[in-house]
């Protein structure tokens, strides 16, 4: 028997080795080591104290990893390509659990789904009384398009969006970049922020607007705005954050129906 090291094997920073047997051919032990502070070491340990928390992940993981290693069992590439998903899987869940029951997080390729429904469903909580109902009504058979717009926002990266995701999955999300007018071109615009109806009061909207706001400020903006329909409840949300009435109105149509914007802008990102 003997122990062959294998390097990185695929993760930075990782050293990693195995035990085989006198074959060279059967994997005994697996050895996996990292630097104290990398991030890997967190990872794996919310991993673990995961599954000793919930047993039925654990026997899930077990079982699989079984499976895996009696059809792959001299093919180590196939038998670990075999088990990721359920890793990836089992890993969000777990930081999930680990933070409270939320994860805010920054969105990936495979989102855009889940974003697309918390945009048209909350579109059609938040302005209902406020646009036309026919128009909030036909929102759905915009599903697909809104999805591949999402896809390719998340793939360009241009803009920040981030989205906070439960056990039910992603219920809220936000969007920040660059002023999109040329006459704000010193300040950060926040796009986009909607969370579902049902998941409002739990401190998530903050969560969002905060981040993604300092986020802005770290790279170099020291103002935001946003524009919000008049009338909108959100409005008090801002005024919370510290957002104020700048008193520059947008004139637009939504739903054939002629409607005003307001800009309420943060005068100092400092303070996020």
């Amino acid at each position: 028997m003997a122990f062959f090291w294998k390097g990185e094997y695929g993760i930075s920073g990782r050293r990693y080795c195995a035990l085989y047997d006198s074959s060279e051919r059967l994997g005994l032990v697996h050895l996996h080591m990292f630097a104290k502070e990398s991030p890997e070491v967190e990872k794996h340990l919310i991993f673990r104290d995961y599954l000793r928390e919930h047993p039925n992940s654990a026997r899930l993981y077990d079982q699989t990893k079984k499976t895996l290693s009696q059809k792959f069992r001299n093919e180590r590439e196939k038998y670990t390509e075999g088990k990721t998903d359920l890793i990836q899987s089992i890993l969000r869940q777990a930081k999930i659990w680990k933070n409270g029951g939320h994860l805010l997080r920054k969105a990936e390729l495979g989102d855009e789904a889940e974003i697309a429904n918390v945009h048209l469903n909350s579109w059609r909580e938040i302005y209902k009384g406020l646009l036309p109902q026919d128009y909030l009504d036909s929102l759905p058979l915009t599903f697909s398009r809104r999805m591949r717009w999402w896809k390719k926002s998340i793939a360009e990266e241009r803009e920040i969006i981030q989205i906070i995701e439960t056990n039910e999955g992603i219920v809220g999300f936000s969007c920040f970049g660059p002023a999109r007018r040329s006459e704000d071109s010193d300040m950060a615009e926040l796009y986009a922020i909607y969370l579902l109806e049902r998941h409002k009061g739990k401190g998530f909207g903050f969560e969002l607007l905060r981040s993604g706001l300092k986020l802005m400020k770290e790279s170099g903006f020291k103002k935001a705005y946003c524009w919000v329909l008049d009338k909108n409840p959100t409005i008090e949300f801002y005024k919370r954050t510290g957002a104020q009435n700048s008193g520059v109105t947008m004139d637009a149509e939504i739903g054939d129906q002629k409607v005003t914007e307001l800009m309420y802008i943060w005068k100092d990102l400092g303070e996020f």
